[in-house]
Parts: structure tokens; C-alpha cells; sequence
């Protein structure tokens, strides 16, 4: 919620009013629009859209990006040119916890489900080996 839409401005020209093409940076925080431009909304978010908080899909989606490691420094130059420096706390820590802690839980979860399926599966093994040893020899 606090920075829906904030990744969809841009330095818009004064005089007519179209966006100026030369700076593709965010406006409205730490970066400040030129003196012949303006900072507004436009219509599309950073990285072909994709990369927002304007909903929980699109948050999940740009925080997800950032724990795997993958572009979150870009995500996190983009929240500061339009809100405040002060977004790096919150990115350092989400890195900290979710790339580092939370993968690799995740990891030690997946793992521990398929220790315990491959000993389940070894047992189920044994079991109709010593079954069909028994079958065997009731016959004779």
C-alpha cells in the first residue's frame, strides 16, 4: 500500500507535456525531475511493467525477485528515486531474512520430504522382498 503507484512516475516535459525519453529514472522522491520537466504518473511500471507493489500479486511477485537475488538492487534504486533513501533498511533486511533464511528453510524442508519418502519407499521395498520370500516358501 505505501508505494502503490509510485513506480509509475516519470519526468514529464513542461511544455508538452509527453515524457522525456532522455531520463528513464523514477521521479518523486530522491530524484528530482529537471527544471523544464515535471514529475507525473505514467502509465507503465519499471521493467516492462512487471516490476511494482500496485497489488498483493505484483508485491509478491517484485519481493519474490528481490529474496532470489535476481535484479534487487534495480528494485531497490526505483523505490528510493520515488520515495525516500530510506528504503534500504527494508531491502537489506528482506535479503538478509528471505534470501538467506527463508530459502534456505525451504530447502531444508524439501530435503527432509524426500529423505523420508526415499526411506519409506526403501522400507516398502523390504517389505514385499520379505513377502515374496514368505509367498515362496509357503508354496514348497
Amino acid at each position: 500500500q505505501t508505494w502503490a503507484g509510485a513506480f509509475k512516475q516519470r519526468c514529464f516535459d513542461r511544455e508538452t507535456g509527453k515524457l522525456n525519453e532522455a531520463d528513464e529514472r523514477l521521479c518523486g522522491g530522491w530524484h528530482k525531475c529537471a527544471p523544464t520537466d515535471f514529475c507525473g504518473k505514467h502509465n507503465v511500471n519499471p521493467n516492462e511493467g512487471v516490476t511494482s507493489f500496485d497489488n498483493i500479486f505484483w508485491a509478491s511477485n517484485t519481493i519474490f525477485q528481490s529474496i532470489t537475488l535476481e535484479g534487487w538492487a534495480d528494485v531497490m534504486y526505483w523505490a528510493q528515486d520515488c520515495t525516500t533513501p530510506w528504503v534500504w533498511p527494508y531491502f537489506i533486511l528482506l535479503i538478509l531474512f528471505g534470501a538467506f533464511i527463508l530459502i534456505n528453510l525451504t530447502l531444508a524442508v524439501i530435503m527432509t520430504k524426500f529423505r523420508a519418502a526415499q526411506d519409506e519407499q526403501r522400507e516398502r521395498e523390504i517389505f514385499e522382498a520379505e513377502e515374496a520370500r514368505r509367498r515362496e516358501g509357503a508354496r514348497k
